[in-house]
């Protein structure tokens, strides 16, 4: 444990969750012990928030190693990097403010930190609306992979999956350790959670659900910006450079492609959702053509190999169609 005898740092951003933060730190606090320690950023809510939960942690049990800390609005990367500095656990886990832990999530995941340590656990999260379904799972042995710098095609499945969600893995502090979220961006997962696998050498699978995530109608897939675009291009922009100034050849070959593959499905997918036809500008067709070098021919169809080595191409071929259709 850290000296100040914490196994695990629990990070909470809340903003404007009166509705459901109660809920969800009750589904912490029910089942923790003292080795650990809730980190909870208000980020200038200004609804009911505050009051929730301050009478959750006068009213609820194993409270006592909470933090609660308050701050005018900056969003969820800057409360998540304001938590990193204060925690002090052996290692690091996330909870977005409206969802909830698995009743068994404690009980599964602190045997594995005490006597099974790994840079990385990983686990099952399951989508809800109001009230999650489904009962408590066989927790069947946990897969452990040791990550071999050479070896990175052992992370082929979760990389092709780009589900980089935070909140359902916990993190050796270690690993993360001068790491933060970009702040003022959407996808702050997608310019976090693969560079921590990439730089793991032990990481551990628990085939169980231990998170479920709610489905919430304000959340970022139901409310696309334009601003989002650039989010995503920044994203790609940080992996190009990564790809050539710090990755090795052999995370080029196998795990590169996937990540750029990825950011250039939700380019193509926010364009048809806001434009109806790819509206790429020269800073987009730049980064796809860069991008086709990294990816081969193996990664993807061929109409597709040809769309992101050919940006300018498809806008033209996109625009035409949009104008048939309407």
């Amino acid at each position: 444990m850290s000296k100040q005898g914490y196994l695990l740092s629990v990070i909470v951003p809340v903003f404007n969750n009166a509705t459901f933060i109660g809920k969800t730190l009750r589904s912490i606090f029910q089942q923790i012990d003292a080795c650990v320690e809730v980190i909870i950023i208000n980020d200038g809510s200004t609804d009911d928030t505050d009051t929730i939960i301050r009478d959750i942690l006068d009213n609820c049990p194993n409270t006592g190693t909470t933090t609660y800390l308050t701050q005018t609005n900056r969003g969820v990367s800057a409360s998540r990097n304001i938590g990193l500095a204060h925690a002090v656990g052996e290692y690091i886990a996330f909870v977005d403010g409206d969802d909830l832990w698995s009743p068994y999530f404690w009980q599964t995941i602190k045997p594995l930190l005490l006597g099974n340590p790994s840079d990385l656990i990983e686990f099952y999260y399951q989508k809800f609306t109001d009230v999650p379904v489904g009962e408590h799972q066989e927790i069947r042995s946990p897969a452990c992979i040791n990550v071999d710098p050479s070896q990175p095609e052992l992370l082929y499945d979760v990389f092709a999956l780009s589900h980089w969600h935070v909140w359902s893995r916990v993190y050796q502090r270690n690993l993360i350790a001068g790491h933060t979220f970009i702040e003022g961006r959407r996808y702050e997962d997608m310019m976090f959670t693969p560079y921590c696998y990439m730089k793991a050498k032990r990481v551990t699978r628990i085939n169980a659900t231990l998170y479920f995530y709610r489905d919430n109608p304000n959340g970022i897939t139901r409310n696309i910006r334009l601003s989002d675009i650039d989010d995503i291009v920044y994203a790609m922009e940080c992996i190009l450079n990564y790809a050539k100034n710090k990755a090795t050849p052999e995370i080029n070959a196998s795990l590169t492609p996937l990540m750029l593959i990825n950011c250039f499905n939700e380019i193509r997918h926010l364009h048809n959702k806001i434009y109806g036809f790819y509206n790429y500008n020269p800073r987009i067709a730049h980064i796809f053509v860069e991008s086709s070098k990294f990816v081969p021919y193996s990664k993807m169809t061929l109409k597709n190999k040809l769309h992101l080595s050919n940006p300018l191409l498809w806008k033209k071929l996109s625009q035409v169609r949009a104008k048939i259709r309407k």
